[in-house]
């Protein structure tokens, strides 16, 4: 799809809703649909099947809700992902700066007074799908570990309360960094993908390589 012209990729896209819609949208999917008949109906199996349609596309996410999607790649490869929101405050501040090189370097975000972010982040997990269940990994467990990864942040002064930002400065690529290990302990090593919203335009990501 990337070699074709920016109109031939935006119709080759409507005519795959388009046959999506005509396919699945209003239907009871388990009982109206042929091929999806006594399947368990999983956010992970429909992106599957979704996938699997003609014309075929190369990948497919499919949101069940806002935070949380499955994806499935042409490839064979299957992730999950689930988002999380904290809120939190900081101030960009590097102690070994000069008051000029950290206004120069952080602006506003350099005020003393610190200000706060409703932050997202965005864990996304790989793995081997589960043909009898419909399912790729436990959804409450991803949900649990995001969930306590980024418990001790809730509604703290990164800077001021937190070890992790005691010594470094709370930028998003470092909150990031910080975040990964204690998110991919608790998965067994099965995180691919880490993005943090700091705002809707700032946005810091960490993949597995």
């Amino acid at each position: 799809v990337s070699d074709k012209p920016a109109l031939a990729v935006q119709e080759y896209v409507s005519g795959l809703v388009r046959a999506l819609r005509s396919e699945l949208d209003h239907k009871n999917l388990n009982r109206d649909v042929d091929a999806l008949r006594d399947k368990p109906m999983t956010t992970e199996a429909l992106a599957r099947f979704i996938l699997q349609g003609k014309p075929a596309p190369l990948r497919v996410r499919l949101h069940e809700r806002d935070d949380f999607f499955a994806e499935a790649w042409n490839t064979g490869d299957m992730f999950l992902g689930i988002r999380e929101s904290f809120s939190a405050a900081h101030r960009l501040h590097v102690p070994s700066f000069s008051d000029v090189q950290n206004a120069e370097l952080f602006g506003k975000c350099n005020n003393p007074r610190g200000h706060g972010h409703r932050y997202v982040a965005e864990a996304t997990v790989g793995g081997k799908y589960d043909e009898r269940s419909g399912t790729l990994a436990n959804f409450g467990e991803l949900r649990s570990v995001l969930r306590q990864a980024i418990a001790p942040w809730r509604d703290k002064h990164l800077d001021l309360e937190t070890k992790e930002f005691r010594e470094r400065p709370s930028t998003g690529e470092n909150i990031v960094r910080a975040l990964w290990p204690k998110i991919d302990s608790g998965l067994q090593q099965r995180l691919v993908r880490l993005r943090l919203w700091e705002t809707e335009n700032n946005r810091f990501t960490l993949r597995r390589t």
